[in-house]
């Protein structure tokens, strides 16, 4: 698995710098035929670079369909979290799923309208949560790791369910325009800040490969009914499960900002 983790971060990577290439080149075409300013550099520009206004039309419509979809999901997710937050910390008050995405699809709006570097801010303040939490977890169940448990090794699932997960799990290409642009369009930058952000991922899910694989007897645990916040309450108890839960919002929460900027932008 974490063989095949290191496959999914190569592909993002080299493809991540190859939109990076795409969109600073665009962005000097549009210096040399606009203002004299470096602009644009997004999906947009470049798929009207390539393939003219109907290129651009379609791949419009395209881009816009995948973002929404993704942040309805999210969304959707993000309503479930907060009602059940609610529930357990008040014991009165009933929120329905519903109203939680309304409350969740507000505050992630109001992020959005205010732009790029308070998004950022924000987004830094859930990134801290996701590592703290993570942390935390990993902290409580690494007592139940056994090392046998790691010397299985099953190929099939690696591909292509496994992959394809893995992909979408490190998937940032989408942004890289925005970070350029972020960036006052220094392609060296860009070039480091996508390097370090998909290293990060990267660390994380192997922490997270050897904690949780670990801690699974292969000989007895039925995959067809493997959840993993059940596994970790029975490991770690509620602490476990609360943490759980606030990492389950600070991630929706730091990939929502991302998906919000692209939309926006």
């Amino acid at each position: 698995s974490i063989s095949g983790l290191s496959v999914c971060w190569l592909f993002t990577y080299v493809t991540s710098m190859l939109t990076l290439e795409a969109s600073w080149l665009a962005c000097t075409q549009n210096d040399e035929e606009e203002s004299g300013e470096n602009t644009g550099g997004g999906f947009l520009s470049l798929s009207k670079m390539a393939l003219g206004v109907p290129g651009e039309v379609i791949t419009a419509s395209l881009f816009w369909f995948l973002l929404t979809a993704i942040v309805v999901a999210y969304t959707a997710e993000g309503g479930q979290l907060i009602a059940q937050v609610a529930k357990e910390v008040t014991d009165t008050t009933t929120i329905s799923p519903t109203v939680g995405s309304l409350l969740f699809a507000s505050c992630f709006a109001s992020f959005a309208i205010a732009g790029t570097s308070r998004v950022d801010i924000i987004n830094r303040v859930f990134v801290l949560g996701l590592v703290a939490t993570f942390i935390g977890i990993v902290m409580q169940i690494s007592a139940s790791i056994s090392v046998s448990n790691l010397s299985h090794a099953d190929w099939s699932a690696v591909y292509p369910a496994g992959i394809s997960i893995g992909i979408l799990s490190f998937g940032a290409q989408n942004v890289v325009p925005t970070i350029l642009q972020y960036l006052n369009y220094d392609p060296e930058k860009t070039q480091k800040a996508i390097l370090l952000g998909s290293l990060i991922p990267l660390f994380l899910y192997t922490i997270w490969e050897l904690v949780f694989l670990g801690i699974i007897d292969v000989s007895t645990a039925d995959s067809n009914s493997m959840e993993v916040i059940s596994i970790l309450g029975k490991i770690g108890g509620t602490t476990v499960t609360d943490l759980v839960e606030l990492f389950s919002i600070c991630a929706i929460g730091s990939i929502q900002h991302g998906w919000c900027i692209s939309v926006s932008c």
